[in-house]
Formats: C-alpha cells, sequence, structure tokens
C-alpha cells in the first residue's frame, strides 16, 4: 500500500544519503547512534525491534531520510551540537527475536555453601592502556548481540583490539572485526586504529569457521 512504499521510499533514501557521505571524519566526541535496518524494521544500539508495519515508526524514518535529527534524539544532539548516525544494512535479512534460553546454572539451597569457582588461568591479560597518549573508545558488537566498549591508544594496533575483545569475552573462537560502510574486515592486523581510520569507531564481531 502507500504507506509500504513511504517506508521502502525512506529507508532507501537513508541509505542513499549515508553513501553520499560515507568519507566524513566523524570526531570522537560526536554521540554515535547505530541503526540496523531489516527487511520487516530496525533496532537502534541494543534497543527493542520497531516493525515497518507501525505507523508510530515512520516519522523516525522520515526525518531521518531527510538528514534530520529525530525527535526522539534531540536531546543528545543539543547536547552536543551535532549528532552522528551510523546505519547498518541487513535489509536482506527479516528480523527474528532471539531465541529465549533458560536459565540452566546451579541453584544454591537456602543455608547451604555455595561452590566457588575459580577463574580461568588461560585468559590472555587485557591490553594495557598508556593515558599519556592520545586514546579512543570503540563500540564493538560481539556475535552474541551484546556491546562491548573497548578504549585503546591510537597507536594500538588492529590486532590488539582483537587480543582485547578475546580477553573480555574469553571467546577463543576464530573471528574477524567488520567496520565502515557497508562493513568490510579488518585484514591489515598490523595497522594501528589511528591509520586504520578507527578513532571512535562502532565495529561487528563476526565469527568464523574454524
Amino acid at each position: 500500500d502507500d504507506d509500504d512504499d513511504d517506508d521502502d521510499n525512506h529507508v532507501g533514501t537513508m541509505f542513499s544519503r549515508a553513501q553520499a557521505t560515507g568519507g566524513e571524519n566523524v570526531s570522537s566526541a560526536v554521540p554515535k547512534r547505530v541503526i540496523t535496518m531489516y527487511a520487516n524494521g530496525f533496532t537502534i544500539d541494543d534497543g527493542p525491534f520497531r516493525s515497518l508495519d507501525d505507523p508510530a515508526n515512520r516519522p523516525f524514518l522520515r526525518d531521518v531520510s531527510r538528514g534530520v535529527v529525530p525527535r526522539e534524539l534531540e536531546d543528545a544532539a543539543q547536547e552536543s551540537g551535532a549528532y552522528h548516525l551510523e546505519l547498518v544494512d541487513r535489509r536482506g535479512e527479516t528480523y527474528s527475536p532471539p531465541a529465549y534460553v533458560a536459565f540452566s546454572g546451579g541453584g544454591v539451597a537456602l543455608g547451604a555453601t555455595p561452590t566457588v569457582v575459580a577463574p580461568p588461568e588461560d585468559v590472555p591479560p587485557a591490553v594495557p592502556v598508556d593515558t599519556s597518549q592520545p586514546t579512543t573508545t570503540l563500540q564493538v558488537r560481539l556475535a552474541s548481540g551484546t556491546k562491548l566498549k573497548a578504549t585503546l591508544n591510537l597507536s594500538h594496533t588492529v590486532a590488539q583490539l582483537e587480543a582485547h575483545v578475546r580477553a573480555e569475552t574469553n571467546d577463543q573462537r576464530p573471528f574477524v572485526l567488520m567496520a565502515g560502510f557497508p562493513p568490510k574486515p579488518l585484514t591489515d592486523r598490523d595497522l594501528s586504529l589511528a591509520d586504520a581510520n578507527l578513532a571512535g569507531a562502532a565495529l561487528t564481531q563476526k565469527i568464523q569457521a574454524a
């Protein structure tokens, strides 16, 4: 119907505008929100899924397609005087909510002495940060769907960023970090964060087959 066509037009315009401005450098001090577009709706950061069929979401899409800060995000934009929206294109996928996982941890009876489990000893140390040198805070959307904030020196390499993610998650599976729009894998692991233009960036972790 006409409403569906309007939604499609707004979404298409959003990505056309993002591609046209994709080369602009964004200061790490500018607030950033990540909008992930699916075939049937979108999410903002780690927020709930918002359907394209819901008329309440149309003003948001219309504002973004016009390059206007949506009303619901105006407060943060006014505080900083600027705003950056990053679009993640997953329009080839239909969003489905994650499967519910029942709690499987062991229970402790009242009055019983709980078992203390020692942390694993093979976790690599976190990457040390020199606070006297330039730093940046990156946001990594993990494969699990959760978000990890990593503060590192701009002189740290992509490989050290990967080591930091592995240390924080204790996940030893091979993975690659994706950055940019459209997202591309960071294959040169020897590049510094500064040389890779990753200051203040939002990245995505993608698990690789062993």
